[in-house]
């Protein structure tokens, strides 16, 4: 739900003073979350618009890097080497201008952990943004699974599906991509593939365009 624009000296929700910054934004946003390709590309020059229009706005930043970080899992899965370096070289510009412009962004963690975990390994600074964007937002299920990821890449018999971390995750956010993902790998893991696929189903159902998901299925 669009929060409600607030007076010109608030900016603790929506995060700019610039009306229309904050409306580019949010539509960007909107094709952000339905994280099939085309709708990715589509939120880019709206995210580029917000930050033309306030220079200093982290959350566009960050979600500007979050969207080149999707990006790149679809050039990777097409095999486009040239286009995915690019959407890594650009989702890297992004995330570190939205945590020099605001440290304590839960977002601008969460971006940085996933390019470290992902993109550039280097394991111990993706926990440590990981830990902080959970820390500064703890309903965050997007940071938490990730900080879960990185936990079970250290010790790989927390991925099973009775793990109560991993399902406390998922009910933080039952419609998130990641979520879904996750707790469908442990049932995949634990032999219990009619409940892996019924995990991914609900993928296609949020993102019916997410081509990467019908090889796992």
């Amino acid at each position: 739900v669009k929060p409600n624009k607030k007076s010109a000296n608030a900016i603790s929700i929506l995060g700019t003073n610039v009306g229309d910054a904050y409306d580019f934004y949010w539509k960007g946003r909107e094709k952000f979350i339905l994280l099939d390709e085309e709708s990715l590309e589509e939120a880019i020059p709206l995210l580029k618009k917000a930050i033309e229009l306030d220079p200093t706005y982290s959350d566009a930043y960050a979600t500007l890097a979050e969207t080149y970080q999707r990006l790149y899992d679809f050039r990777n899965f097409t095999g486009d080497r040239i286009g995915a370096e690019k959407m890594k070289i650009f989702g890297l510009e992004a995330a570190t201008k939205a945590i020099e412009l605001n440290p304590n962004s839960a977002t601008a963690n969460r971006v940085l952990s996933f390019y470290y975990f992902y993109m550039d390994p280097d394991f111990e600074k993706s926990k440590l943004h990981a830990q902080k964007a959970v820390d500064l937002d703890p309903k965050d299920a997007e940071a938490a699974i990730r900080l879960f990821v990185i936990k079970a890449r250290e010790n790989k018999k927390l991925l099973s599906p009775d793990n109560k971390d991993l399902l406390s995750i998922h009910e933080l956010n039952p419609n998130l991509i990641s979520t879904n993902y996750y707790l469908g790998l442990s049932y995949k893991l634990a032999g219990n593939y009619a409940k892996a696929i019924e995990q991914y189903q609900k993928i296609l159902e949020i993102s019916p365009k997410t081509i990467s998901i019908y090889a796992d299925i």
